[in-house]
């Protein structure tokens, strides 16, 4: 985000730490920063955020798409498998199994801390699978009923991880196979973005995606 916004004066910041210490001075100075802008938030409950997660859906959802879109057309569509055959050695003919536990394994991983608390205090089985399913822990204390918030991420949960997770897979496999890169994360794709297309416009949409 600073880098979108401030250009070659944040990016060149002089590093002043030592390579062992796994940070930069540039990005030493975007976690305190970070922290500087997000302490006054956790003074808030989450019900006094509505408005600011009622914004961020409204520039979330069409970034989600724009970005997708715009790897999609930038690449021709070619998505390619290669860079993942060799970091795993598992072949696309023969080891499809290995990738649908690739795909569990992550989606587990995604809910596992925000279930964990919920599944520990469950009284029943069935309390624990729904707490899998739905993801409830973070969201249902706020329910008016003990189920109430249990249908509605039923429902929507699996779709939207999906949805969201399938998009950005195929966003950056399309990348890496165009740029030969290897990239899975979201900040080192608009990075690489930024990179090749140093310009206001592509700056401004990096801007709004990482938002």
């Amino acid at each position: 985000m600073l880098r979108a916004i401030f250009g070659h004066r944040y990016s060149d910041i002089p590093n002043h730490i030592p390579a062992s210490v796994g940070i930069t001075t540039a990005g030493m100075l975007a976690f305190f920063l970070f922290w500087l802008a997000h302490m006054p938030f956790t003074f808030l409950r989450p019900y006094h955020l509505k408005w600011f997660f009622n914004i961020k859906t409204c520039i979330m959802i069409p970034c989600v798409f724009g970005l997708f879109i715009f790897c999609m057309v930038n690449t021709g569509g070619q998505i390619g498998l290669h860079h993942l055959e060799q970091k795993s050695g598992v072949s696309a003919t023969s080891g499809l199994g290995w990738y649908f536990v690739y795909a569990i394994n992550s989606g587990m991983g995604n809910t596992a801390t925000l279930i964990t608390s919920n599944v520990l205090n469950s009284r029943c089985h069935v309390e624990i699978m729904l707490t899998i399913i739905t993801d409830s822990s973070d969201l249902s204390r706020w329910s008016t009923t003990r189920w109430g918030a249990m249908w509605s991420q039923l429902l929507t949960n699996p779709i939207a991880v999906t949805l969201s997770a399938s998009l950005g897979i195929l966003s950056t496999a399309a990348i890496n196979n165009a740029w030969n890169l290897e990239l899975w994360n979201q900040w080192d794709l608009l990075d690489a973005i930024m990179d090749r297309y140093w310009s206001g416009g592509s700056r401004f949409a990096c801007l709004l995606v990482v938002s």
